[in-house]
């Protein structure tokens, strides 16, 4: 008997060995679909961030695109500055010019009124 009792000590040893190995196997199981959770979360995080980088760069790209688009509109805008400036130098000098000929021109005409008068007077005197 004592090989019957041994046949089943080890018969029950097995199936506690074959409970915990289903056990550890379902541990073992579960802890694969967690990898494989944690797998796919990591995975679209990560496409999820090239995504972002990309239309980052997107944004970047059309910034150095309006940065160079500001400068070129700054240095037109310069140069209209700078002929605006001739411009303005030009219309002061002629300012000055038609000041100097109106002045002129009055002081003429102020002459011309003042010899009116005084041929006026030598004719009066002569009759």
């Amino acid at each position: 008997m004592p090989a019957k009792n041994r046949i089943d000590e080890l018969s029950r040893e097995l199936e506690a060995l074959k409970e915990v190995s289903k056990a550890k196997e379902g541990l073992f199981l579960a802890s694969v679909k967690e990898g494989e959770t944690l797998f796919r979360q990591l995975f679209s995080a990560l496409e999820k961030q090239r995504e972002s980088e990309k239309k980052l760069r997107a944004v970047n790209q059309q910034l150095r695109a309006s940065e160079q688009q500001l400068r070129a509109a700054n240095q037109q805008l310069a140069a209209k500055e700078q002929a605006l400036r001739v411009s303005q130098e030009k219309l002061k000098t002629k300012m000055s010019d038609l000041e100097r000929f109106n002045k002129l021109m009055v002081g003429r005409e102020l002459k011309m009124v003042e010899l009116k008068k005084r041929i006026k007077e030598l004719e009066e005197n002569q009759i």
